[in-house]
């Protein structure tokens, strides 16, 4: 792989990944907010003020806020990982991704595997 090589792959990297990103955040938030009104009941003002509020009403909706989207929000930080290292470039020796790293400056000038300092190109 040379150097313009590497360039490439790892903008096509970062591109596909924005643009899934984007696709799937609203995807989200849809799944989240069907999740959340359909198991989260909120009351009425008249039903709130049948009982003394003491926060636990609030504290048992963040908790199961929570609880769904935690998930959610794994999923979706999943899916761009594995896309980026589907996609990605992989170190010829080590054999370990080596596009959609923050080290895209320091690859590029040393020529080298971040990871066991062989050289890629």
């Amino acid at each position: 792989m040379t150097r313009a090589e590497y360039i490439i792959a790892e903008w096509r990297t970062r591109f596909c990944c924005v643009l899934v990103a984007c696709l799937l955040l609203p995807l989200l938030f849809v799944c989240g907010k069907f999740a959340v009104t359909h198991l989260i009941h909120i009351p009425t003002p008249a039903e709130r003020s049948l009982h003394k509020p003491d926060g636990w009403d609030g504290a048992l909706a963040g908790i199961k806020i929570g609880l769904i989207l935690a998930p959610l929000l794994g999923l979706y930080m999943l899916a761009l990982f594995y896309l980026s290292r589907l996609i990605g470039r992989r170190c010829p020796s080590c054999n370990r991704c080596v596009t959609g790293l923050r080290q895209f400056e320091k690859i590029v000038e040393s020529g080298q595997c971040p990871f066991c300092k062989k050289p890629i190109f």
